[in-house]
């Protein structure tokens, strides 16, 4: 039902079973101890429209799971942070106030985490066999470090389009840090049909065992756009594929007032260590915008780099340099027509 006024769910009165769906009214805090396990019947949920605060510790996690004797992925829909409800978030990146989870295990959900026209914050916690860990559409400040992911789906996950439920649109300041994802499908799997992404930072992250993908960006029809992505310092081995990138339909059209300009390179790939996969450790697709691909070990894998579709950087050119490409079943293979083909791509030792 509705929870209207503050509460504490306290480690004492633990376990609590979530029987029915649960809304939290916009202005209500709901404070998590330490401790507690949630359970949740089948199908049922949390809608966070006011503040969730789930701050465990190392030694007492605050466990969200199904309630079923056999559990599985799916059995509960997840818990959804609306716009009224998410996190606030500082300059640096830091949590300031409003929803938080921290020191938590999200297992046997639909969509552990859902959030949508707001931020949250989330570190030093797990998310293990869910269909999808992390949704988010239309988010601004998404901060999520020092957490596992491990034999879900996908770990980060975004829609291609809106076609049912809440509306999709720009997601900006998505920081992935310092996490390991480990035995999923995808790792993070992000595009939106002609949306903007600024400030997507995936770095200094941990990739291994993942069986389509470690990173998958864009992909579809016509795919994102671009203006400050930024791949960083990953170590991505034993996956399918390492970095994916799809169709990216170009720069973005137009710059949030008070925004910086768009930088040079829109996606940059840079310091990543890519070895011993079993598909390609890079693969680029269709795009107008420029790449800088730099200081990267690609190293033994079962695949090579393939330039797929076509690309042109539509000002300056693209750049592939200080790489090491070394033992894949290929180097760089181009692809494409007369027609359609890539181009404007400098290669440099």
């Amino acid at each position: 039902g509705i929870i209207d006024a503050d509460v504490t769910w306290s480690e004492g009165n633990s376990p609590y079973v979530v029987t029915g769906p649960v809304l939290i009214e916009s202005g209500v805090t709901v404070t998590i101890e330490a401790g507690v396990e949630v359970k949740f019947g089948s199908d049922n949920y949390i809608k966070a429209e006011g503040h969730l605060i789930a701050r465990g510790s190392q030694s007492k996690k605050i466990v969200f799971t199904s309630n079923n004797d056999s559990p599985s992925a799916g059995d509960w829909d997840g818990i959804r942070i609306r716009s009224s409800s998410g996190s606030t978030i500082d300059s640096s990146n830091a949590y300031v106030s409003g929803s938080i989870f921290e020191h938590v295990n999200f297992s046997y959900a639909d969509t552990a985490l859902y959030v949508h026209e707001t931020g949250i914050y989330v570190s030093d916690s797990k998310f293990e066999n869910n269909n999808n860990a992390i949704e988010i559409r239309k988010t601004t400040n998404v901060i999520v470090k020092s957490s596992e992911f491990k034999n879900n789906n996908a770990g980060f996950y975004s829609i291609y389009e809106s076609y049912s439920g809440d509306s999709y649109g720009d997601i900006i300041n998505t920081q992935i840090t310092d996490n390991i994802f480990e035995n999923n499908g995808i790792g993070v799997d992000l595009f939106s049909n002609q949306r903007g992404f600024y400030d997507l930072n995936i770095k200094s992250n941990t990739f291994t065992g993942n069986t389509s993908a470690a990173i998958d960006f864009g992909g579809g029809g016509y795919g994102p756009r671009v203006h400050s992505v930024y791949i960083d310092g990953n170590t991505i081995y034993k996956n399918a594929d390492g970095i994916r990138i799809g169709t990216v339909y170009g720069k973005v059209w137009s710059v949030p007032s008070g925004y910086r300009a768009v930088p040079d390179y829109p996606m940059e790939i840079k310091n990543n260590v890519v070895v011993n996969n079993t598909g390609n450790p890079l693969s680029i697709g269709y795009g107008s915008f420029a790449h800088l691909i730099k200081n990267n070990v690609f190293a033994n894998n079962q695949g090579g780099i393939p330039f797929d579709s076509s690309h042109s950087s539509s000002g300056n050119p693209s750049v592939f340099t200080q790489n090491t490409v070394d033992g894949n079943a290929y180097g760089i293979k181009a692809g494409g027509s007369n027609s359609y083909h890539h181009s404007d791509w400098n290669f440099y030792e």
